[in-house]
């Protein structure tokens, strides 16, 4: 049975096949397509995450350019002579409609709004009537049209969108939006994106539009709507935890039992949970400079919250915030409910 896990894996396996086509050398019958409005632009808002490129034929050049830069060129090439797109030729190579000049995306909407439980995705869901809920995953190509970006294989006898079949991912529904194609395993999905009328381009304020708008590829996660998917994966962990603690006190004496944890005990990843909940939007990108590969962030603190109050006045005190959270170890002598100890705490933290 597929879960969500692999269908999101194998739409990623999709963007890089893709990306990979635009380094390919073009034929004399694909002809020079125009660069076309951004994939943001119909990239519903208040979705829960998504992988974009703003432009494919830009990162494959930048990619190659490094790997030469680096010394990797020559070997890439001998170990895979076709590239990228002739290592992985059989999952999904696009047609001669697919533009290299635009965007690629792939988009994760928001699974409540399909009846998904977001704490229960490391398995299938089902509806009241049993059936299987697909991933509201939807796959944003650039090109001219259905039939020339994919191979149609005819359309549902109850469904408005054309059909294509791709390994790994089985039968997709597909749209034509502006100068995009999108696929998804879920009709509904498309519905949502054709009908949404906020878009991500709308949302994105700030610096998280600015890291985005100069990236060649980038990563945007709406914490809220993920932090339940991330708490379940850290209570699995803490219950573990929890059990390894009691078969230390035990001596070994009493066989391994699965413990359910009642009350929040304090673990490693105690302060990690409480400051996940104080984070509303994280943005991660990477772009291709003549020196080297950059990587920025953009992050977005729930207003109100300590996180918030003490990262202004860190600011207002010329201070600069820590560049990353503290170890594990440390974490397991902290408090868990939301509130930070003395060192921790507005104006007492320097870099």
């Amino acid at each position: 049975m597929r879960t969500y896990r692999s269908t999101i894996v194998a739409t990623l396996i999709g963007l890089l096949v893709c990306s990979a086509a635009a380094g390919e050398p073009a034929t004399s019958a694909a002809p020079v397509m125009p660069k076309p409005e951004s994939v943001l632009k119909h990239i519903p808002a208040g979705s829960m995450g998504y992988v974009l490129i703003n432009d494919v034929s830009a990162l494959s050049q930048g990619v190659n350019r490094f790997l030469t830069e680096i010394g990797l060129g020559e070997m890439v090439a001998q170990s895979m002579p076709g590239g990228l797109l002739g290592m992985v030729r059989g999952f999904a190579a696009p047609g001669q409609g697919f533009n290299p000049n635009g965007g690629l995306a792939v988009v994760m909407l928001d699974v409540q709004k399909f009846g998904i439980d977001p704490s229960q995705m490391s398995a299938p869901q089902t509806d009241s009537d049993g059936n299987v809920i697909p991933p509201p995953v939807v796959i944003l190509v650039a090109g001219s049209d259905v039939e020339n970006v994919f191979y149609p294989a005819g359309a549902a006898s109850d469904s408005k969108y054309k059909q294509v079949m791709l390994p790994m991912m089985g039968m997709l529904s597909v749209v034509k939006v502006g100068g995009y194609v999108a696929a998804s395993p879920s009709t509904q999905a498309l519905d949502m994106l054709v009908a949404a009328s906020n878009k991500a381009c709308d949302e994105l304020t700030g610096q998280h539009a600015a890291v985005m708008a100069r990236s060649d590829v980038a990563v945007h996660v709406n914490i809220k709507l993920v932090a339940p998917i991330i708490n379940q994966a850290f209570d699995v962990f803490e219950q573990r935890f929890v059990a390894m603690q009691q078969m230390a006190t035990s001596q070994g004496t009493e066989p391994y039992k699965t413990v359910t944890v009642t009350t929040r005990t304090p673990s490693p990843l105690a302060l990690y949970r409480d400051l996940i909940s104080q984070v509303d939007g994280v943005t991660i990108s990477g772009r291709f400079t003549p020196k080297g590969l950059v990587i920025e962030k953009a992050v977005s603190l729930t207003p109100g919250s300590l996180f918030a109050r003490s990262m202004a006045q860190y600011q207002q005190l010329g201070s600069t915030p820590l560049a990353g959270l503290p170890p594990p170890t440390l974490c397991r002598h902290l408090p868990s409910r939301g509130i930070l100890p003395p060192i921790l705490q507005a104006g007492n933290l320097r870099a």
